[in-house]
């Protein structure tokens, strides 16, 4: 998906016969691998190994993969719990809400979402966007489409979206045939888990 545009080499080092060496160089910004081919002289095996050990023991490009989180005690971590609200602008209810379920060991993302007090042919869109406490950023996922009130779907999240979530910069924004442009939004916070003692969430 980040191809720069460059020839492809993969050509070189099976036509030519010279050996070639690729080891992990880092990631891009949106936590892709990137990969680097040594071609080296005849029978230079022996230096392309030495370079790319050496390039791996400084750099230490590598990443624990997100999709395989650490164990707790012993076992995958619990799902964890999200919630997004979008007030009616006198603030006398909500409008639209989403209850959101994240799994670090899978990166999906259950969604329910569900708008209140307004008729099917009002809503236009309730959708999950990046974005600041100021300003909102691009659309992610279209959580409930024109005439419904009410869905349920699963997002596979990639590096970013995974790292947006956490970090508490994803926002529900609700859209109506009165307010097109946005009738309000609401960021999507994590829940605290349930107490242990009954106390509720």
């Amino acid at each position: 998906a980040d191809d720069a545009g460059g020839a492809d080499t993969c050509q070189l080092s099976a036509s030519t016969g010279l050996p070639a060496i690729v080891f992990p160089a880092g990631f891009t910004d949106d936590g892709l691998p990137v990969g680097l081919e040594l071609l080296g002289a005849a029978f230079a095996e022996p230096t392309l190994l030495r370079m790319a050990g050496a390039w791996e023991q400084v750099a230490a490009p590598r990443r624990p993969p997100s999709t395989t989180p650490a164990l707790i005690d012993g076992a995958a971590p619990p799902p964890l719990a999200f919630l997004a609200e979008v007030p009616f602008p006198d603030s006398t209810g909500t409008a639209a809400s989403s209850r959101f379920t994240f799994d670090a060991t899978t990166s999906t993302l259950k969604v329910s979402a569900a708008v209140n007090g307004l008729d099917e042919d009002r809503v236009v869109a309730l959708t999950l966007q990046r974005g600041d406490a100021d300003k909102p950023g691009p659309v992610m996922a279209l959580l409930l489409a024109a005439g419904n009130v009410a869905s349920t779907s699963t997002l596979t999240l990639r590096s970013r979206d995974r790292e947006d979530l956490l970090a508490g910069r994803l926002y529900i924004h609700l859209y109506t045939r009165t307010a097109p442009l946005g009738a309000g939004r609401g960021a999507v916070l994590r829940k605290p888990a349930a107490n242990p003692a009954g106390g509720g969430t």
